[in-house]
């Protein structure tokens, strides 16, 4: 997934908001093949599931803790097939809708990386937790039937934190059981910021940009394709009048940089200003901008660029 700043920190809020209801509705899911009335209740994180584990027997309960981090292992093979088989292949989303595509990826990596988290037994509420702790106390020696199988009637007089026993005790849930979940959404945030800050990969030269690419393209697309690079390149040509045109109500400009390899181009869509003039052929400019498209006969395309000259400090954009 790709960093542009703050509106991708909400496609990542999003996705991750996403990514915990498809959890909570795994659970949901198998409670109710066993026979349970379990439900989601939704909130600030996603959501969470009730009355989806109190079952009977002990591999029930099994099934159900780990139906969650299950589902969403599905969830991220099915995107990974449909971003390998079908979106790649034979679509052009990766270029044409970078948002779209990157929430699809993000969704992927998203659900993977809480499945896994999930199945870690650092304690409750995580899903790790409750399967160790089912597992301990079947194999135990201090450990005796639970109570719903030991007692018929304990359903009648209710279990802490059932549904039964809401109703005729004043919940006692600790405000604090809502932290880890917070925590995990600031520390997304704290990394998406983070990665944000990095969106400008440093390039030597225009060069080792091409050859990257050359070696392999599809790799590097994915690498820097729709971010920010910035390299240094020599002007082949600067715009003349037709390479000027109009675009989303401004005019723009496309001017022309080499490499040191022969046939091999870099073509970057630059805002036009009048200084755009100053620019000089054969003279060699830092330019920064956004990739969104490679041929393989050695032509690269940039758009959003900034040039200045090597040295100069004032950007011409």
């Amino acid at each position: 997934m790709q960093f542009f700043g703050v509106p991708y920190l909400f496609l990542v809020f999003a996705c991750y908001f996403l990514s915990v209801l498809v959890h909570e509705f795994g659970h949901v899911f198998s409670g109710r093949r066993f026979g349970k009335d379990s439900y989601v209740v939704l909130n600030a994180i996603g959501g969470m599931a009730f009355g989806c584990a109190e079952m009977p027997k002990y591999w029930q309960r099994l099934i159900v803790f780990a139906s969650g981090p299950a589902i969403q292992v599905i969830f991220a093979g099915i995107l990974w097939a449909a971003d390998e088989l079908v979106i790649r292949p034979f679509t052009s989303m990766e270029l044409n809708f970078p948002v779209l595509h990157d929430a699809l990826i993000g969704l992927m990596f998203i659900n993977l990386g809480l499945a896994c988290f999930n199945l870690i037994p650092l304690g409750p509420p995580l899903d790790g937790w409750q399967i160790c702790r089912e597992i301990y106390l079947r194999v135990s020696t201090r450990a005796v039937r639970s109570s719903w199988e030991s007692d018929p009637d304990a359903w009648k007089r209710g279990v802490r934190r059932s549904d039964y026993h809401r109703s005729a005790v004043i919940d006692e849930r600790d405000p604090k059981d809502n932290r880890l979940p917070v925590m995990i959404m600031l520390g997304m945030a704290a990394v998406l910021v983070a990665l944000s800050e990095l969106r400008d990969y440093e390039i030597s030269t225009a060069t080792d940009l091409m050859r990257e690419f050359k070696k392999d393209p599809r790799r590097a697309m994915e690498w820097y394709g729709h971010r920010k690079v910035a390299f240094r390149a020599v002007l082949k040509r600067p715009p003349w009048e037709k390479a000027i045109f109009q675009y989303g109500g401004g005019k723009e400009a496309l001017v022309y940089f080499v490499t040191d390899g022969a046939n091999e181009w870099l073509f970057c869509t630059v805002p036009y200003r009048d200084a755009l003039r100053e620019l000089r052929e054969g003279r060699e400019y830092n330019v920064t901008g956004e990739i969104y498209h490679f041929e393989d006969s050695g032509k690269l395309f940039l758009s959003h660029c900034s040039i200045r000259l090597a040295g100069d400090p004032a950007r011409i954009r």
